[in-house]
């Protein structure tokens, strides 16, 4: 699932392209992504346990908006509090950033793998903007 994802405390901006995960309770930033957005480990203060298949992990927490557009072109935004892996670790150099429940528990999600079909419709999220109407 690509959006945008923002940091507004360090003014950072860039496309994610996220693994659906209805397992995850957050959405968590994976090192790729958050190297390649431009975040800075250095500059991450606030930190939180992460608990998953892998077992517990210390990473750090920054609030975020993520933004998706459906069919219409409409941009859906989540003002969220999103996790982002260690940086650092090699362990971790090639993991995938993480659409969670946070998020996902905003949409239907269908998946059909007879088909190979994952549909999301779209029910809430905190602001939506429709995109103009010409006449």
């Amino acid at each position: 699932m690509e959006g945008l994802l923002s940091f507004p405390r360090p003014n950072l901006l860039g496309v994610v392209s996220f693994l659906v995960d209805t397992g995850a309770d957050t959405s968590i930033i994976g090192p790729p992504d958050a190297v390649r957005i431009g975040v800075q480990e250095d500059q991450l203060t606030e930190k939180a346990e992460s608990f998953g298949i892998g077992g517990k992990i210390s990473c750090s927490i920054e609030p975020a908006v993520l933004i998706f557009r459906d069919d219409s072109g409409a941009a859906h935004f989540y003002a969220r509090t999103v996790q982002i892996m260690p940086l650092r670790r090699r362990d971790m150099a090639a993991l995938p950033s993480l659409l969670g429940r946070d998020v996902l528990d905003h949409w239907r999600v269908t998946y059909d793998p007879q088909v190979s079909l994952l549909e999301i419709d779209i029910h809430s999220a905190d602001r939506t903007l429709k995109p103009p109407t010409i006449l």
